[in-house]
């Protein structure tokens, strides 16, 4: 199941009443504006959906409206929380309502019985949360499996002399943090396949390097293992710990190793990346961008990426666009699936993609 649309308020009515609309999504997004037009919010509020539904956060109030395509099928989840307690949940399945909940009253279809029933959840909780059955809401999983398997990164918030250990190596958990890329390499070391094709990329970004290894380090009074990025670049003598690294040269190093792991996986799951290129210059930003696209084609990986870098327009089709603009309190976005004609039109003005965000055509309709 892969995201493709969404829309979002909160605080109706109140002085801090904030709404982005109309976002449209795709395998592959890379979503631009400028800076504070709420990119890092949007960010939020998709991470936040997804730690609701895993409760690996408590309930945050927002009003979300959101669509999924499931195996064609298009799902449609609408849920309004205030004060922390549910208000509304809707789920429909086609044009079929399977689940629709005011407070604590509503019904829910029953797959087993073939009939909706009447249920009473404690407003405090999602429905999924009180009432999972594989067989009987079999649905609820689809919406779970998409959550579990969600994974948001910050490319601005990592540092190289930060090490995050995993709690268990073996859950996919251990993904959701790029400061635990020493021990995803570590899984890869012995596949030599793995390790030339993560020297390429790194190469091809502007990173040439002759070897990459991880190394343990040994603590007092910590009983799990510590381990550290350790690479050759090709124009020095000697070895560098990712504490000697640059936070950019960390950053990409880390990209490049978690996205190899992840499609090596196969596992259908949604990636998040804020502010992508932060700290690289403009051709290492650009080629890191074009690396993870041609990555994730022909795999179940959906990309988002978020930037406020401009140029990074050129590195994609413009179908995979979603250009930001905010007026106050309110967002919009404009993409190929509301402003087809626009876009379509721009295809024959001989302008580089660049030429749409900076001419702010969008804007106007001309």
């Amino acid at each position: 199941m892969i995201l493709t649309k969404l829309n979002y308020y909160e605080n109706k009515n109140k002085e801090n009443y904030w709404e982005i609309k109309d976002l449209n999504f795709n395998m592959l997004n890379l979503i631009v504006g400028l800076n504070a037009t709420g990119k890092t919010r949007l960010v939020r509020v998709i991470s936040a959906l997804a730690k609701i539904i895993t409760r690996k956060s408590k309930l945050l109030n927002g009003n979300w409206n959101v669509e999924f395509k499931n195996n064609g099928e298009t799902y449609k989840y609408e849920l309004q929380i205030d004060n922390g307690l549910v208000i509304y949940e809707e789920i429909k399945i086609g044009r079929r309502v399977v689940l629709k909940r005011n407070d604590e009253k509503g019904r829910i279809y029953s797959i087993t019985k073939d009939k909706k029933i009447i249920i009473n959840p404690p407003n405090n909780a999602l429905t999924l949360h009180v009432r999972r059955d594989v067989k009987e809401f079999s649905f609820f999983e689809d919406f779970y499996n998409w959550s579990d398997n969600f994974i948001g990164y910050n490319f601005t918030n990592v540092r190289p002399n930060q090490i995050a250990i995993p709690m268990d190596a073996d859950h996919f958990e251990y993904f959701e943090n790029l400061n635990s890329t020493p021990y995803i390499l570590k899984k890869l070391l012995n596949d030599e396949k793995s390790i030339k094709r993560i020297l390429d990329d790194l190469e091809e970004i502007g990173y040439p390097l002759e070897r990459i290894n991880v190394k343990s380090l040994i603590q007092p009074n910590i009983p799990k293992e510590i381990l550290i990025t350790i690479i050759k670049e090709r124009a020095l003598n000697c070895e560098i710990d990712q504490t000697q690294m640059s936070q950019g040269m960390f950053r990409t190093l880390a990209l490049v190793i978690i996205f190899e792991h992840l499609i090596q996986l196969q596992k259908p799951c949604t990636v998040i990346i804020d502010d992508i290129g932060e700290g690289l210059d403009y051709e290492r930003s650009t080629n890191l961008t074009k690396i993870l696209i041609e990555k994730i084609k022909n795999s179940k990986i959906q990309l988002i990426i978020t930037s406020n870098h401009r140029f990074l327009i050129n590195a994609v089709d413009l179908k995979y666009l979603n250009l930001l603009e905010r007026k106050g309190h309110f967002v919009e976005s404009f993409n190929y699936m509301n402003s087809k004609k626009l876009f379509d039109d721009f295809k024959y003005t001989g302008l580089n993609n660049f030429d749409l965000f900076t001419g702010k055509m969008y804007k106007n309709g001309n």
